[in-house]
């Protein structure tokens, strides 16, 4: 126990002392001033209780009477005290966690929306300007078809395009069929590009919440354009599983890597994209865990609980 852990411990059985002897407002006060300077310390609810028994024991041993019913109230009372920093703690990080879950959904449907656009809204005006090309070739005659082909040729590159960008800002696979199909459409897409093997593998067996779902398609999104961009990777492997309990999933490559103090969030570091998959994890409880160093690549490992998420019943499909 640290020399802090020790002067609390010695202040709440003071305080509990007192407490049990006079049942005042003043060791009620200093039973939550020494629960708040616990929390602050780092220390947790199970080290707390564990700070009152040891203090009740003590207090059982000096008064070897049969505690009465008005001994057991106080206690009662100081223990909520105890306790009440950490409730209000609890909530907080409840509320938060909360917070952040609407942010990321109404995020979502603003990319999701944003996507719609680019396939209907872009593509209806791209159709108007072939329209117009054919309106100009039979006016212009053939002589200006040759003229013509660059444009057309430029407009079908566009075209495709946006037909990716609004896929890979919200694929439909993702909505309709599930994780799978849309990691490994993304997989061949950035494949394609750029000419790294990306491998895809699922144990999943079954439609996963569709946060989940979300969360895992944008954190491969990032670590592929991390293995691209900063890793100069040609190979990356990404492999997710399902338990009883939760999701884990594994994206490796084997680029060149980085040093662990590399992630501080700074603007130029790998870290930053890897810091926003963390912030993306938080909501749902998950987890990111970074192995790397120098020439040994990057292995992403990721934990999301999966009991919170159904028994929102906010599944996929």
């Amino acid at each position: 126990m640290s020399m802090t852990a020790t002067a609390l411990e010695v202040r709440l059985a003071e305080a509990l002392r007192e407490h049990l002897e006079r049942g005042d407002e003043h060791s009620l006060h200093e039973a939550y001033e020494v629960a708040r300077r616990a929390l602050d310390e780092g220390l947790g609810l199970l080290d707390m209780a564990s700070m009152l028994l040891r203090a009740w024991g003590a207090a059982s041993r000096t008064n070897r009477d049969t505690p009465s019913a008005a001994t057991f109230e106080r206690f009662e009372a100081l223990t909520l005290e105890c306790f009440s920093p950490f409730e209000m703690e609890y909530r907080g990080a409840r509320d938060a966690t909360r917070a952040l879950r609407r942010i990321n959904e109404r995020g979502e449907e603003n990319v999701r929306r944003i996507a719609y656009e680019l396939h209907d809204t872009a593509g209806q005006l791209l159709a108007t300007v072939h329209f117009a090309l054919d309106a100009a070739e039979r006016r212009l005659g053939p002589a200006a078809g040759n003229a013509l082909v660059p444009v057309r040729t430029r407009l079908e590159e566009v075209e495709l395009e946006l037909r990716r960008l609004s896929h890979e800002l919200r694929p439909t696979l993702l909505d309709h069929l599930g994780l799978l199909p849309a990691l490994r459409e993304l997989a061949q897409g950035v494949s394609k590009r750029s000419g790294i093997s990306i491998q895809v593998h699922d144990q999943t067996y079954e439609r996963l919440p569709a946060t989940v779902e979300t969360a895992l398609y944008r954190i491969a999104q990032e670590a592929f354009t991390n293995a691209i961009r900063h890793s100069r990777a040609t190979r990356v492997e990404m492999r997710v599983v399902l338990d009883v309990s939760a999701v884990h999933c594994t994206i490796t490559d084997n680029g060149v890597g980085f040093e662990r103090v590399a992630f501080d969030g700074s603007r130029a570091a790998p870290g930053l994209g890897l810091a926003g998959m963390a912030e993306r994890l938080s909501p749902l409880g998950g987890s990111l865990r970074i192995e790397t160093s120098p020439g040994r690549g990057v292995r992403l490992d990721i934990h999301i609980p999966l009991e919170g998420s159904r028994a929102d019943k906010d599944l996929a499909g």
